[in-house]
C-alpha cells in the first residue's frame, strides 16, 4: 500500500472509531447477553451486575444493545488496524539498523560500537525450519514473522532496542522448542522467552498451548517470571497497548518507574 493510501485509510479508521464511540455513548445502559436455554433463545440485559430478561415487547432495546456490542467489537478491530497502519507509517525498513547489520562486513566494522546484547541478537542462530512460507510479515528491522500480532510485538522490541531473536531453538526437557521470541535483558543480560498464543478459542490450539506451558513450567520457565505470555481470541483481540506496557515495564523502565507502575 502506498503511503498516501495508508494515510487516507488511517484517517478513515479514526473517523469510524470516533463515530462508533459516539454511538456507544448514546446507546442504552447495559450489556446484552444472548444464550440458548432448553431449546429456547433468551436475551438478557446486564446492568450493574444484575441480569434482567428482555422479553419480546422490548425488541427495540435488544436491537439497540446488540448494535452497541457490535460497535464495541468493531472499535477493537479498527483500533488494532489503526495501530498497525500508524506503526507502518513511522517505519523506514530500508534504513533500519537490523537490515544494515545483516551484512557481516558491517557487523565486523562496527564491532566496537555494538554492545553485547546487539551482537547476540544479530548472531546466526538455529531457527524454526518449519513452514518458512508462512513468514509473510516483515518488521522494520527486516525480521520475517508469521502473524500481524507477532509483527506488532516485534515492532515493540525493535522500537525500544531490546535484543531479541525470533523462533530461536531452545532445549526444554530433552526436546527442541522454538519460542516466538527469545529476549536478552538490555541491562542484566538475563534470557526471557515470550510466547504469543493467537487462536485461543480453537480447542486443538488451546490444548497444544497448555501442553507447551506445562512443559515450560516443569523445566523452570515460570509465567511472568522469565516466560512472558500474550494471547488473543476472536472475542478478545490482541491488546498491543497492554503488551507494550508489559515489555516497557520489564525491559526499559527505570527502578523508580517500575515502583510507580506497580503501585498504579
Amino acid at each position: 500500500m502506498q503511503r498516501e493510501a495508508m494515510e487516507a485509510r488511517a484517517e478513515e479508521l479514526r473517523k469510524q472509531i470516533a463515530s462508533a464511540q459516539q454511538e456507544i455513548e448514546s446507546a442504552p445502559e447495559g450489556e446484552i447477553i444472548c444464550i440458548r436455554d432448553k431449546n429456547r433463545d433468551r436475551t438478557y440485559c446486564v446492568r450493574n451486575g444484575k441480569r434482567t430478561y428482555i422479553n419480546r415487547k422490548d425488541r427495540k432495546l435488544a436491537k439497540a444493545l446488540a448494535l452497541k456490542k457490535y460497535r464495541k467489537y468493531q472499535m477493537q478491530e479498527w483500533t488494532q488496524k489503526l495501530a498497525l497502519l500508524e506503526m507502518e507509517l513511522r517505519q523506514d525498513k530500508s534504513r533500519s539498523t537490523r537490515t544494515l547489520l545483516k551484512n557481516p562486513i558491517m557487523r565486523e566494522l562496527l564491532s566496537d560500537e555494538l554492545d553485547e546484547g546487539i551482537r547476540w541478537a544479530h548472531e546466526v542462530y538455529p531457527s524454526n525450519p518449519a513452514y518458512p512460507k508462512q513468514k509473510i510479515y516483515t518488521s522494520a528491522g527486516g525480521v520475517k514473522v508469521r502473524s500481524k500480532s507477532e509483527w506488532m510485538i516485534c515492532s515493540i522490541y525493535e522500537r525500544y532496542k531490546i535484543p531479541f531473536r525470533y523462533e530461536c531453538a531452545l532445549e526444554v526437557g530433552g526436546h527442541t522448542y522454538y519460542p516466538d521470541f527469545t529476549i536478552r535483558h538490555p541491562r542484566t543480560g538475563a534470557l526471557y522467552i515470550h510466547e504469543h498464543f493467537g487462536i485461543m478459542d480453537d480447542d486443538h490450539y488451546l490444548d497444544d498451548a497448555l501442553n507447551k506451558l506445562r512443559i515450560y513450567v516443569r523445566n523452570g520457565w515460570l509465567p511472568m517470571d522469565h516466560l512472558l505470555i500474550t494471547s488473543e481470541s476472536l472475542s478478545q483481540p490482541f491488546d498491543i497497548r497492554q503488551t507494550e506496557h508489559m515489555i516497557y515495564g520489564l525491559f526499559v523502565a527505570s527502578e523508580s518507574e517500575t515502583d510507580l507502575m506497580s503501585r498504579n
